[in-house]
């Protein structure tokens, strides 16, 4: 099963899902993420590269941002929207299938604190294992 995960930028939730997606879920799992306004090439946030090392053992500091525009997402099985915004741009860009389109609410942890992102990452780990386990 392939997912993507979309968040905004592409720097702070979507790469902290394929993160923690890819140590949770076995491995007939594939995973890719994309923003939907984002600047193409940078890295990962510190505070997420941080989180995600820290709090899980997870490196996805050699993350670098993907455009929407820029994903053919039919080849996925799965899309999900890390909030509303992001599900109703989608919704409206592109025909997709809306059972294949979920959508998550997780705050956009940028341009917070340590806490922040960390209760971010929680949220997304809760939403991978209720939704994928």
């Amino acid at each position: 099963m392939r997912i993507i995960f979309v968040c905004q930028g592409n720097t702070c939730r979507s790469p902290m899902a394929v993160g923690l997606a890819s140590k949770l879920l076995p491995g007939n799992f594939s995973f890719d993420s994309a923003g939907i306004a984002t600047i193409l090439g940078s890295e990962a946030k510190p505070n997420a590269i941080n989180v995600m090392q820290n709090e899980y053992g997870i490196d996805i500091s050699n993350h670098k941002t993907k455009d929407i525009e820029t994903i053919n997402l039919d080849k996925f099985d799965i899309i999900v929207a890390m909030d509303q915004y992001v599900f109703d741009e989608l919704t409206s860009r592109y025909e997709l299938i809306h059972k294949i389109l979920y959508k998550w609410n997780i705050d956009d942890p940028f341009p917070a604190d340590h806490q922040r992102y960390k209760n971010c990452a929680i949220n997304i780990e809760i939403m991978i294992s209720s939704q994928f386990l």
